[in-house]
């Protein structure tokens, strides 16, 4: 009885770290967002993402579409507002931070494909950016922003598709 349950032992083991292993980062815990103030900057490597997670759910619970300003962070609270610079051209944009991305050594930051399109470097993969935290809205303003046909430009303006502008505080 005793290879038995030595057996049962090992196999039981396998099974514990198994499970760690798919359901938690390798440092052992969980990634938790951590407290940033508003208008923290952060540099770093930017890459992006698009048709593949076309209407798959990101974490925040909303369904992905490569041509909405939206973005991955490691950790970053969600949602968040955030202005991308991209420090190649000076381009910049606000993104929602709606989804979740793997730790990759120097990237901070998954781009929609409509994003990196306006910021230019659909054809790089990559590209050096500067971010700054702008704010923490509900997801609820969140959702309603993405499904409206209303814009947000780079300058803090939105515009209708009527053509009649109004200024969005962010």
């Amino acid at each position: 009885m005793l290879p038995f349950s030595r057996l049962h032992a090992q196999r039981s083991q396998r099974v514990l770290f198994a499970f760690l292993l798919l359901f938690f980062p390798r440092e052992g815990r969980p990634q938790e967002p951590h407290p940033v103030k508003n208008h923290a900057r952060y540099t770093g490597i930017a890459s992006w993402y698009g048709e593949r997670w076309r209407g798959k759910r990101t974490a925040s619970g909303i369904p992905f579409n490569p041509n909405d300003p939206v973005a991955a962070h490691p950790n970053l609270h969600l949602p968040s507002i955030v202005r991308v610079t991209n420090t190649s051209n000076g381009r910049s944009l606000y993104v929602f931070v709606i989804d979740r991305m793997p730790k990759r050594r120097g990237r901070i930051l998954d781009l929609s494909s409509g994003v990196a399109k306006k910021l230019g470097f659909t054809s790089k993969g990559v590209t050096p950016i500067c971010m700054e935290v702008i704010s923490y809205p509900s997801i609820r303003l969140v959702r309603e922003s993405l499904q409206s046909p209303t814009k947000i430009t780079s300058k803090g303006k939105s515009q209708r598709k009527s053509g009649t502008k109004r200024h969005v505080s962010l």
